[in-house]
């Protein structure tokens, strides 16, 4: 499917492969489990290697190049953030529209 990421103002072919969505799933799974983590020293470490791990995630999804990937670390952490949501909620079928629609009624997400 062609997903139109923000972050690099463009559209990637992305597959929906058994491969992708494992790689989705595993990514959820280490977010919730930083974020229900309760030993600070823990957190820490997890938020760190979720930082270090979502531009690889990128970088697989969306097939990047070298350069591509290098320009993650100079973009914006939040940016990066929304893009791996965006993909790993149309790689388990929401539409755009929907992810719209969950947008304006809690403008946090």
């Amino acid at each position: 499917m062609k997903l139109y990421i923000k972050l690099f103002n463009r559209k990637f072919d992305v597959s929906t492969s058994n491969g992708n969505v494992r790689r989705v799933y595993e990514m959820q799974l280490k977010i919730a489990k930083a974020q229900a983590e309760k030993d600070i020293l823990k957190r820490a470490e997890d938020e760190l290697e979720l930082v270090q791990e979502l531009p690889k995630f990128l970088g697989i999804m969306l097939k990047l190049n070298k350069q591509q990937l290098k320009q993650l670390d100079n973009m914006d952490f939040e940016a990066t953030q929304d893009a791996v949501g965006y993909i790993c909620q149309r790689i388990l079928g929401r539409t755009d529209k929907q992810i719209e629609e969950e947008e304006k009624e809690d403008p946090k997400k």
